[in-house]
């Protein structure tokens, strides 16, 4: 099951349905419960208060957990889908993310709940005003659309790409992921190797950028860059209006070249 825009609107009263930085945020969410709802332990439901408990059941605390992306998002409803989240996810890590700074409400919340470790990222918005990405520079590389077969081969360059061990991808990069609407997966490759790894979450007028990795052999060949412009391109050809994604500092400056800016910090809570 998929949030459809309808339900975002009614239950994030906060949506500014024309401003393209309130669509990515909300377009974001509903590729998290896509994937909730495609990967083979996930599951996801709504809160009050626009809150959203999306479990994919990776090991990964970001992959698992209660969202709110309302510009002030309320404490009560992340409270509730926190509770649920105790009593369900014993077996694998969760976190809290929100849009912006935490009221008092929430980190009370977070540190109920043990998550004591705070960590921010740059959320960065590129509107497609009909200037096409800058072509590639040099990089000879092909990039693929990747089907279910590939699961194995695109879970391990994930990994090799993430520095994880691969079991971390298993959920993530499984054939129902692979399949699920809205969703493409991709790989890029060099003499028939898997160098760099994509992901791409179309929603609401709005593409998402998702683990953008280079295999460490191939680093510096501007091969996350080919990725990231074949992202962009098929995003807009599949309608989206501007594009989005989450970026590190080491990340910033590739997409910034490519027209990104950042736009507001997302505010992350787990457990040590």
């Amino acid at each position: 099951m998929v949030m459809s825009a309808d339900t975002f609107e009614a239950a994030c009263t906060e949506c500014g349905a024309g401003e393209d930085v309130e669509r990515a945020a909300h377009s974001w969410a509903e590729a998290m419960t896509s994937l909730a709802a495609a990967a083979p332990g996930g599951h996801w439901r709504l809160g009050e208060g626009g809150a959203v408990l999306a479990v994919t059941g990776a090991p990964v605390a970001a992959l698992n957990g209660v969202l709110n992306v309302a510009a002030r998002p309320d404490a009560a409803g992340i409270a509730e889908l926190a509770a649920l989240a105790a009593r369900e996810l014993t077996t694998v890590p969760w976190s809290i993310q929100i849009r912006g700074e935490p009221t008092t409400g929430i980190v009370e919340v977070a540190e109920h709940y043990g998550m004591t470790v705070r960590s921010q990222q740059p959320f960065m918005l590129r509107p497609f005003t009909g200037n096409e990405p800058t072509p590639p520079r040099g990089a000879s590389v092909k990039v693929r659309r990747a089907t279910g077969s590939d699961h194995k081969v695109l879970s391990a360059a994930l990994a090799a790409g993430f520095a994880v061990p691969q079991h971390v991808f298993t959920e993530v990069a499984s054939p129902t992921v692979m399949a699920a609407a809205g969703m493409t997966a991709y790989l890029a490759e060099a003499e028939g190797t898997a160098v760099a790894t994509g992901t791409a979450a179309v929603f609401q007028d709005c593409v998402g950028l998702f683990n953008i990795s280079t295999l460490p052999p191939f680093r510096g060949r501007g091969y996350a860059r080919v990725m990231t412009e074949r992202i962009l391109r098929e995003g807009r050809a599949m309608g989206a209006r501007a594009a989005y994604l989450h970026t590190t500092e080491a990340g910033r400056r590739l997409y910034e070249s490519l027209g990104f800016r950042t736009v507001g910090q997302w505010t992350t809570f787990s457990a040590p």
